[in-house]
């Protein structure tokens, strides 16, 4: 029987899916070494939060959940891990959460 492992962050952390880099077109774009250091930013899916993740400051009202699209820094947080889907995922800290994108599609996987 194969077991399944689904980490689950502590404390101010979050666990995101990132989101790959695509064209207008749609096809997914690998940077190389001489291009990457021009995407200071990407975007994420929230999977997992921990408990105390993302409470606005004294107001106790949640910035953000599980299953939005969010900015996040490029070089924040752990290193990206592969967890057995193929996806590339990253255990960051709350404030590393620059805006949550809203509107229609946008967290269409």
């Amino acid at each position: 029987m194969v077991m399944k492992r689904n980490p689950r962050p502590c404390f101010n952390r979050v666990l995101v899916r990132i989101k790959p880099l695509t064209s207008p077109g749609g096809l997914v774009v690998i940077p190389d070494a001489a291009n990457v250091s021009q995407f200071a930013t990407q975007d994420a899916y929230i999977v997992a939060m921990g408990d105390s993740a993302c409470v606005g400051a004294g107001t106790g009202k949640l910035q953000y959940k599980v299953g939005d699209c969010v900015k996040i820094n490029k070089y924040s947080g752990e290193d990206d891990r592969t967890i057995e889907d193929g996806e590339l995922y990253r255990i960051i800290n709350d404030d590393d959460v620059l805006n949550v994108w809203e509107g229609e599609g946008l967290n269409d996987r």
